[in-house]
């Protein structure tokens, strides 16, 4: 697990299912503990999971292969929190939340104008093409740092959360090729 630091103290990144590998992961975990509380399914359920297992498979392959249409110099991913650490380990990014953004505090808490300038002096010096918002956190400060730092805003990635009912976002698949979709069209 991916360990974070916020206020001095270390915390587990919650967000592992950004890898999915990891995703996988839960899907063999899920369907065994399952299967052991209902003998009689194992069999369908273990079906339903290798069928799942190979779109995952073929999920993480489609992302590696949009991932390489954006320039590695490009592969800078800002949002609004420290949610994508696991994805941008598995998929070559570098991530870089705003400082003092993370999983154990408050987003945008203790944002001084002297925090605000560096996080906006940071994404200038690092030559981010775009910054993103999450569709579980307030967009006003992210929006006001990618005006001060001159760089557009490349869309809305799910975060904390799956889309609504209906929305393209509304599965783990459609969630994760949404995401991609956006990441890529913004930093090509």
């Amino acid at each position: 697990p991916l360990v974070l630091e916020s206020g001095g103290k270390e915390i587990l990144d919650p967000h592992a299912w950004f890898s999915t590998v990891n995703a996988a992961i839960y899907v063999r975990n899920i369907t065994e503990g399952i299967a052991s509380l209902e003998p009689s399914k194992k069999w369908e359920l273990e079906s339903r999971a290798k069928l799942y297992l190979a779109q995952l498979r073929s999920l993480d392959s489609w992302i590696r292969q949009m991932v390489h249409l954006i320039p590695v110099r490009q592969r800078i991913l800002v949002t609004s929190h420290d949610a994508f650490n696991y994805f941008a380990r598995e998929y070559g990014f570098r991530n870089e939340a705003p400082l003092g953004w993370s999983t154990g505090s408050e987003i945008g808490a203790g944002m001084t104008p002297t925090r605000f300038k560096a996080v906006v002096n940071s994404i200038k010096s690092l030559g981010v093409k775009a910054v993103f918002v999450e569709s579980s956190v307030n967009p006003k400060l992210i929006r006001e740092i990618a005006r001060e730092a001159g760089v557009k805003i490349g869309g809305e990635l799910y975060s904390d959360s799956m889309g609504s009912h209906g929305s393209a976002g509304e599965t783990y698949i459609g969630m994760m090729s949404e995401n991609v979709l956006t990441i890529v069209r913004a930093l090509k």
